[in-house]
């Protein structure tokens, strides 16, 4: 069955009333990134289903957090890891809409970023308090937060490169830290069945 960008934005229950928009600041690095002039952005229809819908995606949204000002071995690697520019409100500010998070669960039961073998530091929670900061000076935005790659480690302290075995537990823990937050955590079969 469809589901049209309305029912989505109501089974999120994060933003209401989608509506137009003019993107500040409109510059020469921001305003490429529209199709209208002044970077105005048209309000959607309330029929448009959100696979229909274009946002602006950052791909390994993370990898923003990923200091390169180290010359040590491990973050040699880690700056060719980097694919963002600054933290989630930062990419907020760009326009990106649309977040790739790539979690890792640790052992201790918290949840961190990953861009491969790279880990990132940065916990679920800092990352889901950015955006709701965000959205409470913006109410009119949706905020997509798409969660892939899910890895743990085992209790020898490996790290398993696999969303096999993962099942429940990275998902309860992410549902965790969402619901702590105020926010309603909702797998891909809530909405696709």
């Amino acid at each position: 069955a469809m589901i049209s960008l309305r029912s989505i934005i109501f089974i999120l229950t994060l933003f209401a009333n989608i509506s137009a928009y003019t993107h500040t600041p409109c510059n020469r690095f921001t305003r490429p990134q529209f199709q209208h002039p002044n970077c105005f952005v048209p309000p959607l229809s309330p029929t448009l289903l959100l696979t229909s819908a274009s946002f602006l995606y950052a791909h390994d949204a993370a990898t923003g957090y990923i200091s390169c000002n180290s010359i040590s071995p491990g973050e040699i690697s880690s700056s060719y890891s980097k694919n963002q520019v600054g933290g989630v409100g930062e990419q907020l500010n760009h326009g990106v809409r649309a977040f790739d998070l790539r979690m890792h669960l640790l052992r201790n039961g918290s949840m961190v970023f990953h861009h491969g073998v790279i880990s990132i530091p940065v916990g679920l929670e800092t990352v889901v308090e950015e955006v709701l900061a965000w959205c409470e000076l913006h109410p009119t935005e949706l905020v997509l937060l798409l969660h892939s790659d899910l890895t743990y480690q085992n209790g020898t302290g490996t790290d398993l490169y696999t969303e096999e075995g993962y099942g429940n537990v990275g998902t309860n823990a992410m549902a965790e830290v969402y619901n702590r937050l105020g926010v309603p955590y909702h797998h891909c079969r809530d909405v696709y069945g």
